[in-house]
């Protein structure tokens, strides 16, 4: 009765580091993966994070005790200083840590859900692929509004604001707080602005997702547009991830801010939250969280930890150079600007499903569909390869397509 079920559908991007798996091929290169990883091919572990972790982390505990429903309050602090720079919004700011950026997600849609089941969730397209689904399984009513300029692969404020022209009062609109996932187009300054006074305006409530903090940008350049918005929005939710900025991803760190209109809103909203997380996994673990606390409370670790990040986003900025410009000497066909613009660990190319299954069949080259690269997964060896197989496809599709 329980176990003879329909087969499923396979996650698109957990599907393709299964096939990666099951390829026997030596010289296979997987760019749909959405860790970072150095030149050897492996996700290093921090520095700051190993210190923390075996210097004071594990030195210092005595128990193993649950830390309660809200997780590790120090970890909640830091997390709503390293995000929110006003401290009058910081008092007024509901912080929960969560298992992850991912039960961040889902900890906030079940509150919305549980407040304003009528509510609509508007969601970029294209989008992180796991945003529609928790939104959905929690019970929300999705829409899509435009985000690309699909000549320019950069934003489209016009078309974002037009889509979201049909967005009522009271519904809820999802944006990337940086790096955004997959295209790594971002706004810039005029744009949140611009959307500040359209939310504030239609009265909307942004929800801001920043899972790449430090990644794009310096930390505070890639809290901007999140701070814009909150200079003038008294409400507001926030998801935060500390896997690829702290590289912790194994650990599961996140946290899920509410901001709320008024200081004494707060404990009402953190109770809520509390009771929804009880009703699903209770405590998050505090491994991690305490590791995050201590980077972020010890100087030296702090300074540590912000000097490994300079070097892992000059990794990725590197690698976006050096694919340009081989693609350019090579005679890609097409604009290409865009990834000297993008920001964070992906770009989207836009590339057709067929363009993506040559490189994977005869090149070996895995990418996930609709063409995001991961710039933090390449090896500085492989450019030219990646490059020349990229612009192999390019003329195959091209002849196809266009046969004499």
């Amino acid at each position: 009765m329980y176990t003879n079920i329909p087969k499923g559908t396979k996650d698109p991007i957990f599907a393709l580091n299964e096939s990666f798996k099951n390829d026997l091929r030596e010289k296979k290169i997987d760019l749909g993966v959405g860790v970072f990883k150095a030149d050897n091919g492996l996700t290093p572990l921090m520095k700051s994070v190993q210190v923390a972790e075996s210097s004071y982390v594990i030195k210092e505990q005595s128990s193993k005790v649950y830390k309660g429903l809200m997780g590790n309050d120090g970890f909640n602090r830091e997390i709503g200083k390293l995000l929110i720079e006003n401290n009058d919004v910081r008092e007024s700011a509901a912080v929960i840590q969560t298992t992850g950026g991912s039960g961040a997600l889902r900890l906030i849609s079940d509150y919305i859900y549980s407040v304003n089941p009528d509510c609509t969730v508007w969601v970029s397209n294209p989008s992180y692929a796991n945003h529609a689904p928790i939104l959905k399984d929690a019970g929300l009513k999705i829409c899509y509004y435009d985000y690309i300029d699909s000549d320019s692969r950069m934003v489209d404020i016009k078309a974002v604001l037009s889509s979201l022209n049909s967005a009522k009062e009271g519904d809820v609109i999802l944006l990337h707080g940086c790096c955004h996932n997959p295209t790594g187009a971002d706004f810039n300054k005029e744009d949140w602005t611009q959307l500040k006074e359209f939310m504030k305006n239609k009265r909307l409530t942004p929800f801001v997702d920043i899972a790449y903090q430090g990644l794009g940008g310096t930390l505070e350049q890639d809290a901007g547009g999140l701070n814009i918005l909150l200079s003038e929005i008294q409400e507001m939710f926030i998801t935060s991830s500390c896997s690829k900025n702290f590289g912790l991803y194994a650990e599961r760190v996140g946290a899920a801010i509410i901001v709320c209109k008024q200081k004494d809103f707060v404990p009402n909203v953190k109770r809520r939250l509390g009771n929804i997380a009880l009703n699903s996994y209770a405590m998050p673990p505090n491994h991690g969280a305490a590791i995050v606390e201590k980077i972020l409370t010890e100087p030296f670790l702090n300074c540590l930890w912000v000097d490994e990040l300079g070097h892992m986003r000059e990794r990725i900025k590197s690698n976006r150079l050096a694919l340009y410009s081989a693609l350019k000497d090579l005679g890609y066909i097409g604009d290409i600007e865009f990834i000297l613009s993008h920001k964070g660990m992906f770009s989207s190319f836009g590339w057709c499903e067929s363009f993506i299954n040559i490189m994977r069949e005869s090149h070996g080259i895995y990418i996930v569909q609709g063409g995001r690269v991961n710039f933090a997964a390449i090896a500085k060896n492989d450019i030219i390869r990646i490059a020349s197989s990229i612009c192999a496809a390019q003329n195959l599709l091209h002849r196809v397509l266009s046969p004499v």
